[in-house]
């Protein structure tokens, strides 16, 4: 589950060629709405980097440091809360597009919380169509009910100029290519050129020509490179440029050209619910020539699917061959199994009722640990219901004395676990995510198994015993 790390990213797409100025003015703007609202402690802005974005001069991110938990006990102080809030704010901003976004669960896996997938090109097409079909997936993610929100991160209508080089006329004055794109990064951009040593330390010569000699594209038609004859000769003179609409960055995934998407999901939708809604609508909506790819998180995720009906299968079948061996019977053992189902029906409640809650990997793990719980109460009673029918006594007998003799320690032993689980769920610091996932599912879980569970568990043992003929003998049905 997302976890309420303190702290909020934000992801500003200015359009396409907005200068850094711009971009400034904008996170000034949009740390100020920041700042006001309910639960936000300090706020830091970077203009021309964004996590989701890259470097340009057209994005920005912001860094959202929240209250403590301690601080921030109202419901609209969550942080689930505080981002939903914030998304809204921002999107009335008409200036950028604007993404709220939480770290991700796993550090280091992915650049966000939530889904994250990529959209690739299988036929190379241009830009403005990739544009387009992010365009159109984005927008049906923001409008289905699983997803809170979701953003890209490709634009491929970045105003630009393309630079045509005359190489026959270049090769007549007897200029080499090379020079000429030396002098276009020195005077357009920063040239590398050698470190040099002074004080124990080491320097870097840069250089680059003052903003104000490169402000437009007619500046060019001040620089000059040397011919082989060592005249200066005007880089106009055989180089032309044209504006033209292109992406500022080619960024690729598995070779193919790809835009990056990230969705965070609805209250109480598991990342598992978000994978799948998310391949449904990349089936319904994708055209031919493109497919939909988990990264990050996500990607671990995908591979790892289809494990858990396995690690489940595989933990309620070595409790049954436990159990076989116990009671040297294959029949015996199948009441003790059937009253988990008790708990684990319970262990669904609160992940269909409780707001927030999710079927993710630590409830999971919680209904593994409620088969080993449950089995073991219940082996409390049908086990002195075999000795007492062992000893003679008729099967209702066996199950009722048993009901009677076992009922307080059984009882016990589900109530000192029930309020050893609490502080599981009553915690609110950092990890309450992952502690109240395993906690009221167990909890509810066991409350269920100690109140319908422990009836049923009697009436199980008399069935099954009843099934397998009856014998007093438990060794003759193995």
């Amino acid at each position: 589950p997302q976890e309420d790390n303190g702290v909020l990213l934000v992801s500003s797409q200015l359009p396409a060629g907005a200068s850094l100025q711009r971009t400034s003015a904008f996170l000034a703007k949009l740390e100020t709405i920041a700042k006001q609202s309910p639960g936000v402690d300090s706020v830091i802005t970077v203009s021309g980097f964004s996590l989701l974005n890259g470097m340009s001069s057209d994005v920005g991110m912001a860094v959202i440091t929240l209250l403590p938990r301690n601080e921030r006990s109202a419901s609209d102080q969550a942080w689930r809360a505080i981002m939903q809030s914030l998304n809204v704010r921002f999107a009335a901003l008409p200036e950028a597009e604007t993404y709220v976004f939480p770290i991700p669960s796993i550090p280091g896996l992915g650049s966000a919380g939530g889904v994250s997938a990529e959209l690739l090109d299988l036929e190379r097409g241009d830009a403005a169509q990739l544009e387009s079909v992010m365009g159109a997936f984005i927008a049906a993610l923001n409008a289905a009910p699983e997803f809170a929100s979701a953003s890209g991160n490709f634009s491929g209508k970045t105003p630009q100029y393309r630079l045509s080089i005359d190489r026959d006329r270049a090769q007549t004055l007897g200029i080499e290519i090379a020079d000429v794109f030396t002098a276009l990064q020195a005077n357009l951009s920063s040239y590398y050129v050698n470190n040099f040593f002074r004080d124990e330390r080491i320097y870097w010569v840069i250089m680059s020509a003052d903003a104000e000699f490169r402000q437009t594209v007619s500046d060019i038609d001040n620089i000059y490179v040397k011919a082989a004859s060592g005249e200066s000769v005007p880089i106009s003179s055989f180089v032309s440029y044209e504006p033209v609409l292109a992406p500022d960055t080619l960024p690729r995934f598995n070779l193919f050209s790809a835009a990056s998407i990230s969705a965070q999901l609805a209250d109480g939708v598991s990342t598992g619910e978000g994978i799948k809604a998310m391949r449904e609508l990349a089936q319904k909506q994708l055209p031919t020539g493109f497919r939909l790819v988990f990264s990050g998180s996500s990607q671990q995720e995908v591979e790892a699917e289809g494990l858990v009906i396995w690690i489940m299968i595989s933990a309620a079948l070595l409790a049954y061959l436990v159990l076989v061996v116990l009671y040297s019977s294959w029949v015996l053992p199948l009441s003790v199994m059937a009253s988990s189902v008790f708990a684990l029906l319970g262990a669904l409640l609160p992940i269909v009722l409780i707001p927030g809650l999710s079927n993710n990997l630590f409830a999971q793990i919680g209904l593994v640990l409620l088969i080993g719980l449950a089995a073991k109460k219940a082996i409390m009673v049908v086990e002195f219901a075999n000795q007492r029918r062992l000893s003679g006594a008729t099967i209702t007998d066996a199950a009722l004395s048993a009901a009677s003799v076992r009922f307080r320690p059984v009882t016990m032993t589900g109530m000192c676990f029930i309020l050893g689980v609490l502080p599981l769920i009553l915690t609110s610091d950092v990890g309450s995510a992952a502690r109240q996932s395993i906690g009221y599912p167990v909890l509810v879980g066991m409350l269920v198994d100690s109140t319908l569970g422990l009836v049923m568990i009697p009436a199980l043992y008399a069935a099954f015993e009843r099934s397998r003929g009856g014998s007093r003998n438990t060794n003759a049905s193995l």
